[in-house]
């Protein structure tokens, strides 16, 4: 049992021990940064300091180590009726929504949300806070916006309602809007507007052609991805669509693979979108690694973009198009997967050659490159058996084998 006032408190790295989530035995925050396995994950968010963060009651019982684990104390239980709900940061506006979007997310499923006072050196302020924004919707620009309507403020004001949206008819031009706390995304009246023109329902809208004239068709290349998309659902894979943002940590050393030069993108908001990917089987990891509870074989592929450095081009970039596949079962081997690559580049047309290979993501002497050509152009790539420690690296417990395939 825990109880108030609670404390967000800063303690040396060597005490005190507390039981971390599913674990039986104490350990310090710095073992748990070395030896825990959440520990490792994020100990690069905490450890350059020389104290380490902890939520404590008021008998100084540890409830959680922010941001890298909760305590086994506070444990959630099929008979747990009462939860604290703690959100920390570096970005307190972030914060400050994330806690709304949570608590009005319990409160809408029959939870009763209770604020607490979060008492700082220089203020104290009351969260979770759900005082409505407030923001004005003109109809003029509503109209305009939609196109082909002319709805009054009553009518909008009715709109708004609908969408959950308290709403005041100032004149017959302006509305005031009263923006609940959880819809942090309405940044903008134009946001307002996208929210009407929902509930008016888009279908209602008047279509009218554009005042312009032009011949379209469709690309050759979207031609070909609807082509290796019924090849690939032919062979049996599901296909997955990734970010193409990812991170160093993920796309080079997880893949055991060395860096190379790369678009990386400036002052990134998250840790896992620190770069533009030049592969697409880290991505097919993470997938399996998110999905290892599902039933097993599972085959994934995706057609998608990577983007390489080239100082020959005007903005020393080149964009490439990959297909990738990935095979995860108990007797996943390279005949397997060379049996699909050679299935894959046959149905569409492309001749093969295979050559030896010395890629470090894959075991060695059970990975091979591929090349072909056919009327619409030339491949290159490579498939085989992933290496056990790449394996290891995204947590995985089976065989895994995969190919690339870039289109030049």
């Amino acid at each position: 049992v825990v109880s108030g006032p609670y404390k967000y408190i800063a303690t040396p790295k060597d005490e005190p021990a507390f039981v971390p989530l599913e674990m039986d035995e104490e350990m310090t925050p710095e073992e748990i940064l070395k030896n825990h396995k959440t520990g490792e994950k994020y100990a690069h968010l905490i450890d350059k300091f020389d104290k380490y963060p902890l939520i404590i009651d008021k008998d100084e019982q540890v409830l959680s180590m922010p941001p890298i684990i909760n305590g086994e104390l506070t444990k959630l239980k099929e008979d747990t009726t009462n939860i604290i709900v703690d959100v920390t940061g570096t970005d307190e506006r972030a914060v400050e929504q994330s806690l709304n979007i949570l608590c009005a997310s319990f409160a809408e499923v029959g939870g009763k949300v209770k604020s607490m006072e979060v008492i700082y050196e220089d203020e104290t302020i009351v969260c979770p806070d759900f005082t409505p924004k407030v923001r004005n919707v003109h109809v003029d620009l509503t109209n305009e916006l939609i196109g082909g309507t002319e709805l009054t403020a009553e009518d909008i004001k009715g709109l708004l309602e609908k969408a959950r949206f308290d709403a005041n008819i100032i004149n017959d031009n302006e509305l005031e809007v009263l923006i609940p706390p959880y819809r942090v995304d309405i940044l903008h009246e134009v946001d307002i507007v996208e929210n009407i023109t929902i509930q008016y329902h888009i279908n209602a809208v008047e279509a009218k052609l554009p005042d312009i004239v032009t011949v379209a068709s469709e690309d050759n290349w979207f031609k070909g991805e609807k082509t290796i998309r019924e090849v690939m659902v032919g062979l049996g894979f599901q296909e997955v669509m990734s970010l193409m943002l990812t991170s160093e940590e993920s796309q080079y050393k997880k893949m055991n693979q060395e860096e190379i030069d790369h678009v990386q993108v400036s002052k990134p908001i998250t840790i896992s979108g620190t770069m533009i990917r030049t592969s697409l089987l880290n991505s097919l990891m993470e997938f399996l690694e998110d999905n290892k509870h599902e039933d097993l074989p599972q085959k994934i592929f995706e057609i998608g973009d990577v983007l390489y450095m080239d100082e020959k081009s005007a903005n020393k970039t080149r964009q490439v198009k990959k297909l990738a596949g990935m095979i995860c079962h108990s007797s996943a081997n390279f005949t397997e997967i060379k049996s699909t690559v050679s299935s894959v580049l046959s149905n569409l047309g492309y001749s093969m050659e295979i050559s030896d290979s010395t890629n470090a993501s894959f075991i060695p002497g059970r990975v091979a490159d591929v090349s072909g050509e056919s009327k619409s152009g030339k491949i290159t790539g490579f498939f085989g058996e992933i290496a056990p420690e790449v394996i290891r690296n995204f947590e995985l417990e089976y065989p895994v084998i995969a190919f690339e395939i870039e289109f030049l």
